[in-house]
């Protein structure tokens, strides 16, 4: 198949959807698709640099985040760029300027549209508005937008049931797959030399036998990081010598920073910034727990990722993680700050030799071969329903929409 991949999130920004989209691009390639991306300009990248088959439409920076950027719904060079790559397929992985081009897109070429739906939208309707009321009013509008976006493509994909259940009580009618995120289990699995774990852990001026605890995200108000931080103080009471370790960047470094001084935790919470995905290995195998507080999630690849690498992890008690935490076993949900420690005091009690076995084997169902098997049944199943809707139904719909 010729695969046009339409995503507002690529190269060079890190996050969860852009390493997503990536991963499902090179087992696309290996099992010989041809792939081509539409994404958005961004300040970070060269024309010259993008391999041939990336295509970017101009864009400007959203005001409410820095870390996202919003693009032209239409560019007459890009359709021009489609129309003749002749596509098979159009895969969308955004709900905004390019979700919707490659809505209009799909319509256009007559092809059908296979959509990912990676976030919880209504969950981050604070970058709109502050105010409770102004708020509520943009998750109700968020959660309509969702619907008609959905309903206008062929199939949906989700990670989690957590995503699917949540889109049918939108109102959502199109076909839903369950399709998590791989995990590359052969860039996890390899374990770090010791010398380069114990090195890691000398360089934050850890004890050798220090618990170390690791967060990995974009820091941003919707992943509840001031959370982790408020909690280590009184893990700090029952593990005196724990270390929190938060990588990644975004708009709420500044105050987490700001929140770790003030309750006097600024020698025992590191933050390192950003990491290339090629090295997140090093950091989850130097850790002893992963932890998050985030309850906003689709699926959280961060969290396979660590169990891929033998890690336990820690999580809120949210149903995004329910398909990959066993309590007990590769680590543990929580629902209090008093769960929180104890569950973590409980997990450096275990045999780590054991704990790292049944933590590696809890995601063997997120190979990449698993993940091609069942998103190449996606698309086949999109290509025998052919196009969502035609362009006459759109204008109806959209119609409809206003009139609300």
């Amino acid at each position: 198949m010729r695969i046009g991949i339409f995503t507002d999130t690529w190269t060079p920004q890190i996050n969860g959807v852009v390493t997503s989209i990536q991963l499902m691009d090179s087992i696309l390639r290996a099992h010989g698709h041809e792939t081509f991306i539409f994404t958005l300009t961004h300040p970070g990248s060269l024309p010259h640099t993008d391999p041939p088959n990336v295509f970017r439409v101009p864009s400007v920076r959203f005001y409410g985040n820095s870390d996202h950027r919003i693009g032209a719904i239409y560019s007459r060079t890009a359709m021009e760029q489609a129309r003749h790559l002749h596509l098979d397929i159009i895969h969308s992985h955004a709900p905004f300027s390019l979700g919707v081009f490659g809505h209009i897109s799909a319509r256009r070429l007559g092809v059908p549209e296979v959509h990912t739906y990676h976030t919880m939208l209504e969950d981050y309707t604070h970058y709109v508005s502050q105010r409770r009321v102004a708020n509520e009013a943009a998750k109700r509008l968020a959660r309509r937008y969702s619907r008609v976006f959905c309903n206008w493509s062929t199939a949906v994909i989700v990670p989690t049931p957590k995503v699917k259940e949540t889109l049918l009580s939108y109102g959502v009618t199109r076909p839903i797959s369950v399709l998590p995120t791989p995990v590359d289990l052969d860039r996890f699995r390899p374990m770090a030399p010791e010398r380069q774990r114990q090195e890691l852990r000398r360089s934050l001026g850890l004890p050798e036998a220090a618990p170390l605890l690791l967060f990995v995200g974009r820091l941003a108000k919707e992943k509840s990081i001031d959370v982790l931080i408020r909690w280590h103080r009184e893990v700090r009471k029952h593990l005196p010598h724990s270390g929190l370790v938060i990588v990644g960047d975004g708009d709420e470094r500044t105050q987490l920073e700001a929140c770790a001084r003030h309750l006097g935790l600024g020698a025992s919470v590191h933050f390192l910034g950003p990491k290339p995905w090629n090295e997140l290995p090093l950091y989850y195998q130097a850790a002893d727990v992963f932890v998050t507080a985030s309850r906003s999630e689709t699926q959280g690849l961060v969290v396979p990722e660590a169990l891929a690498c033998g890690t336990p992890v820690v999580a809120a008690d949210d149903p995004a993680y329910h398909d990959f935490i066993v309590p007990g076993r590769n680590g543990y949900l929580f629902q209090t700050a008093a769960d929180y420690v104890a569950q973590l005091q409980y997990l450096l009690t275990l045999d780590p030799i054991e704990l790292q076995r049944w933590t590696r084997g809890s995601v063997e169902r997120l190979s990449m071969e698993s993940f091609y098997e069942q998103l190449n049944q996606v698309y086949e199943t999109a290509a025998a329903l052919g196009p969502a809707i035609s362009p006459s139904s759109r204008s109806r719909v959209l119609a409809r929409l206003r009139r609300r």
